[in-house]
């Protein structure tokens, strides 16, 4: 396997810790509520210790720990089917995963696009979420980096493709 540039591992790296930061935290806010709803419970609804808007929170970590573990996963190759690819040379495989990797460059290329004209749209009408009141452009804004991260993985794999040079040759 190639290694990555350092650019790129330092990429990888760095939304590899956002993502566990996200999953993390989304562990602990469905810890909390868990616990606050059986207090909740217990008291017969007299003490609600639950956390305003944990769901619309867990939400959008979700979406954002997609968006950041999207590197790695990209990085680690794609899942194949191995009975089918184990009958093909090397060199079949390898622009195979060229062409994979130039695919997902067009599609998270075309969804940061979308992600960035969301992203000025709810900048301009002032939109926000529903029970935060966080702007909605700021959501939008963070999951079109982590689509010019992704990008910037898919365009470097295009060139480096992650393919083990000495497997299937014949």
């Amino acid at each position: 396997m190639v290694k990555p540039k350092p650019q790129i591992a330092h990429l990888i790296g760095l939304c590899d810790k956002i993502a566990f930061a996200l999953i993390s935290f989304m562990m602990l806010t469905v810890a909390i509520n868990v616990l606050s709803r059986l207090v909740f419970n217990l008291t017969n609804g007299e003490l609600n210790l639950m956390l305003p808007g944990s769901i619309e929170l867990v939400s959008y970590s979700m979406l954002l720990m997609v968006f950041t573990s999207m590197p790695r996963a990209l990085f680690n190759g794609p899942v194949r089917v191995e009975i089918f690819v184990a009958k093909l040379p090397a060199c079949v495989n390898q622009h195979l995963t060229r062409l994979w990797n130039l695919l997902l460059t067009l599609f998270f290329t075309s969804i940061g696009v979308l992600f960035g004209q969301n992203t000025l749209t709810m900048f301009h009408r002032g939109d926000v979420t529903q029970d935060l009141s966080v702007p909605l452009y700021l959501i939008y804004g963070t999951t079109t980096l982590c689509c010019i991260g992704i990008v910037m993985t898919c365009i470097w794999l295009v060139f480096y493709p992650q393919t083990d040079q000495t497997e299937n040759e014949h």
